[in-house]
């Protein structure tokens, strides 16, 4: 089973995603 290769570009957009929502619930704590 070869797992880890390239992160997929579906990978790299959920992963992109994530720290916009991250960084969005941040901006309105502050």
């Amino acid at each position: 089973m070869k797992k880890q290769k390239e992160p997929s570009a579906e990978f790299k957009a959920k992963g992109a995603l994530e720290g916009i929502r991250e960084e969005m619930t941040l901006a309105e704590m502050s």
